[in-house]
């Protein structure tokens, strides 16, 4: 395995995030697994997709190009910008199963929440990453209808309230289903980060990065977030 983007010099220092990741997972925590990684690689244009549950530490361990930078040591860098949407849970496995600290994170989910009008500051509800995708204003009305059969084809294998199961990540081959739906989040991630980024000003951003990190120191301690509905608000605002 040698992925082109790993070749820290040339990510390091970078103004604009240049890697957009996404876990799936069965359980998704430090009490599941990690199934699959999405990662937007945008300098190259390139979506890759990392087989977690095949390679194990090896997704994180092998060196690129230059011999010595690793997945890991680009997640745990604080001068590398990346985006993850909700990083909670994510973070939450890497460092129980893989013992990678995340740094240099910026989290989509606190940027659409922050970047509402101060009126509607009132409603500290959390949005997932499928429901801001369906709902971006920027998307076209094609995009919009693709997008929706893509995630309508792959809740048919995964959702358990159709039929499906999340064990479906693990199958290998992935079905074509669940191998679009995949590539199709983080390939709409960075059009979200720019419509919410230039939306929350210097502050509201700054806020964000700091409230990211405490998310991520959050998820490294004994006690874990668990899965109640205290995890689809957020009372920090």
């Amino acid at each position: 395995m040698c992925l082109s983007f790993l070749a820290e010099e040339e990510l390091t220092g970078c103004l604009l995030p240049s890697l957009y990741i996404n876990l799936e997972g069965i359980d998704l925590s430090r009490y599941g697994t990690i199934s699959i990684l999405p990662l937007f690689a945008v300098p190259e244009d390139r979506i890759y997709l990392l087989d977690v549950h095949t390679l194990g530490e090896q997704a994180f361990q092998t060196t690129g190009a230059d011999g010595q930078t690793t997945l890991q040591s680009i997640l745990g860098s604080a001068s590398i910008p990346k985006v993850f949407f909700d990083v909670r849970q994510q973070s939450d496995a890497l460092y129980a199963h893989f013992g990678i600290r995340l740094a240099g994170i910026e989290g989509l989910q606190l940027m659409q929440l922050r970047r509402r009008p101060r009126l509607c500051m009132v409603d500290n509800k959390l949005q997932m990453l499928d429901h801001c995708i369906s709902n971006h204003p920027g998307m076209g009305r094609e995009h919009r209808r693709a997008w929706e059969a893509v995630k309508e084809n792959a809740s048919r294998w995964f959702d358990p309230a159709l039929g499906g199961t999340y064990e479906v990540f693990n199958s290998r081959p992935l079905p074509a289903e669940i191998l679009a739906y995949c590539i199709q989040k983080v390939h709409f991630m960075p059009r979200l980060w720019g419509f919410y980024h230039f939306r929350l000003g210097v502050v509201r951003a700054a806020e964000v990065t700091q409230h990211t990190g405490a998310r991520i120191t959050d998820s490294q301690r004994p006690a874990p977030f668990g899965n109640g509905s205290h995890m689809g608000t957020e009372s920090w605002i």
